[in-house]
């Protein structure tokens, strides 16, 4: 009796679970979308490579005003074997200390063609926030469930002529792979491009532009190469393949880079035709010159003051419960190491202080890299770890109210959100040791 009740209980959840899950489905397909974006679909494959797929971006209607893009969808027909290159590509944007855009571009050794005969010779995966019409992508809600997934396809024309119109700036990389891995990577890019995503939500860390494409390439890559994607099993995640950031450190490191090419400052379009066609493009290196830093003064200086007093008892409260847990013997140095460090990023993430100008944290910020692991391994007692945590969070304190009273972007909400999340994961870290001693 027991079992029959059992099975019809579980027969009445599993029923429940389709229901929400196709009424998810319909109430995304109902929504009004923003007209840029646009999921691909898969035709028809056959064994010997060639694809046909729908929905692919190949270039926006020329306009005064790109408020309102119309843009060119078509049908695809590509040849997976005419790969030669793959371009791993950051695009920075504000605040670029911080935030950035990752995403693919095919290269083909022969153009591949649309179902109107127009020709391209690049291909773009580009995984980002499904936005409605009228929604604008943020940061901080993309760690909230706020935007649905898309993997959107178009080609690298398509691609330049919307950075044109954003005015952002392209910094590519040159995978080292082989033929087949190019073949495979691009076969597995188009399936997972076309998969059903409508039940599924967008992340900033674990489902995003920069993650999903370091987890494309592991598919790829021999074990010794593959990224890392959990620190801690389903506890911590690695965010040193979310963080755009250290993404071209991170290629390099395991030794996918064959090529760090020029940067690709994309012009604007100088024809009425679609940009894949008749698009002109700038791809000059960008060089800036060096940036003026002045302090701020006034009424400005004293709110800064106030933020960076805020952000010191934060850094106080912390540490304090570092050391605490240190000399409890609450938690080990192995366990700081993964609470703080991602070894493939090769970089201090919690305590990390963005510079004025990207780039510059060794002037105006603060950043750790390896001799934080190689400090932690030379510690032989509880007494020299917690005089090393000590010293840390006092440095980077220092540094943090000295990066606050300099003028440049507000970065006090990002340093008080980093100092949170660090907080959590000791929390984490000390709970899953004494969970292990039981």
């Amino acid at each position: 009796m027991f079992k029959q009740s059992l099975k019809r209980s579980l027969i009445i959840l599993a029923a429940f679970i389709v229901i929400i899950s196709l009424a998810g489905a319909a109430a995304a397909q109902e929504l009004e979308w923003n007209t840029k974006q646009r999921p691909a679909q898969l035709v028809s494959k056959t064994a010997d490579g060639l694809y046909q797929i729908a929905n692919v971006r190949w270039g926006f209607a020329k306009s005064d005003d790109y408020t309102n893009l119309s843009p060119f969808w078509r049908n695809a027909s590509i040849d997976v074997n005419k790969i030669s290159d793959v371009l791993f590509i950051v695009k920075p944007f504000e605040p670029e200390w911080l935030a950035a855009h990752c995403l693919l571009i095919f290269k083909f050794s022969e153009p591949f063609t649309s179902d109107q005969n127009e020709k391209a010779d690049g291909f773009v995966l580009s995984i980002e926030a499904r936005l409605l019409k009228g929604q604008k992508y943020s940061l901080l809600k993309g760690n909230f469930g706020k935007f649905f997934i898309v993997y959107q396809l178009g080609t690298e024309s398509d691609y330049l002529q919307y950075s044109a119109i954003e005015k952002k700036r392209l910094i590519p990389y040159k995978l080292k792979l082989t033929h087949e891995q190019k073949v495979e990577l691009l076969k597995n890019t188009i399936e997972e491009s076309a998969k059903n995503r409508d039940n599924e939500k967008y992340n900033t860390i674990n489902n995003s532009c920069t993650n999903n494409l370091f987890l494309l390439l592991n598919t790829v890559l021999p074990k010794e190469q593959k990224f890392k994607e959990w620190i801690l099993k389903k506890v911590i995640y690695n965010m040193g393949i979310s963080f755009p950031r250290t993404a071209g450190k991170l290629l390099k490191k395991h030794n996918v880079v064959a090529e760090e090419l020029p940067i690709m400052v994309p012009g604007e379009v100088k024809s009425d035709a679609m940009a894949s066609l008749a698009g002109e493009f700038n791809t000059a290196v960008s060089k800036s010159g060096a940036l003026e830093l002045n302090t701020l003064s006034g009424d400005k200086l004293v709110v800064a003051n106030k933020k960076a007093a805020g952000i010191s008892v934060k850094v106080d409260k912390i540490k304090t419960a570092f050391v605490d847990a240190i000399n409890e013997g609450a938690i080990t140095k192995d366990m700081i190491r993964s609470t703080m460090y991602s070894e493939d990023a090769e970089q201090l993430l919690g305590l990390y202080v963005p510079g004025v100008d990207p780039g510059d944290e060794e002037k105006t910020g603060f950043v750790v890299g390896s001799e934080f692991d190689e400090k932690l391994s030379a510690i032989n007692n509880n007494a020299e770890l917690s005089a090393y945590m000590s010293e840390l969070f006092d440095s980077y304190k220092a540094a943090a109210a000295k990066r606050l009273q300099l003028e440049g972007p507000d970065v006090s909400h990002y340093l008080d959100a980093n100092l949170n999340a660090l907080y959590k994961g000791l929390d984490r870290s000390v709970k899953y040791l004494k969970l292990n001693k039981r």
